[in-house]
């Protein structure tokens, strides 16, 4: 996803990435709340729920080191449509909405925004910035 982005946008992306240790079954998010930004789960794991009021919790999706989520909610800047939690020592990356939002006017990143919206690719660094 990250790799068109070219190493300026990608240490842009970089500084401006917030690193969340969180422990076991913590919210990451609730359903209904504002959008804070997307994220990448580093290590760990987190489980999205539909969690409505008055049925079943329903459990949607475990996600794994490397995938991205809350990517919907962030690109169209619309409140969380899903609940967030995870499970075992987890570490997340997150980008900020306000950045999220920026980049989507940005004439090389805006292309891949549906891609990001399609798809999920595992993260085989732990940093956004290509060897060089």
């Amino acid at each position: 996803m990250f790799r068109e982005l070219g190493q300026d946008r990608l240490a842009r992306l970089e500084r401006h990435l917030e690193e969340k240790h969180l422990g076991s079954n913590e919210v990451v998010f609730r359903q209904g709340d504002p959008c804070d930004g997307l994220y990448v789960v580093a290590r760990g794991g987190v489980v999205l729920r539909a969690e409505t009021p008055g049925r079943p919790v329903e459990r949607i999706r475990d996600l794994r080191p490397g995938e991205v989520f809350g990517e919907t909610a962030a690109l169209l800047d619309t409140t969380r449509r899903f609940a967030a939690r995870t499970f075992g020592e987890t570490v997340l990356w997150k980008i900020p909405q306000d950045l999220i939002q920026e980049l989507a006017g940005d004439p090389v990143f805006e292309p891949l925004l549906p891609s990001l919206m399609s798809r999920r690719r595992p993260a085989s660094r732990p940093s956004f910035r290509r060897s060089s």
